[in-house]
């Protein structure tokens, strides 16, 4: 599976600031307000691929038929 690339909830300025970031383009209104470079970075996030585990209810199901 390959890693998606998305926005990450700001532009960076907000995110140091730890401020909320509305994310319009080019600036947001934060960075508009106050005169700050709005600038976004990709972040790639990549997502675990579960490990299957045998359900219960299908080893049941197993264990009967190896009884007939």
């Amino acid at each position: 599976m390959e890693p998606s690339q998305r926005r990450r909830a700001g532009c960076t300025e907000c995110k140091r600031k730890k401020a909320k970031c509305d994310e319009k383009r080019p600036s947001c209104s934060r960075c508009y307000k106050y005169p700050h470079l709005c600038s976004y970075e990709l972040s790639v996030k990549s997502f675990r691929v579960a490990k299957r585990k045998p359900a219960k209810d299908a080893r049941v199901w197993f264990i009967c038929l190896q009884m007939r």
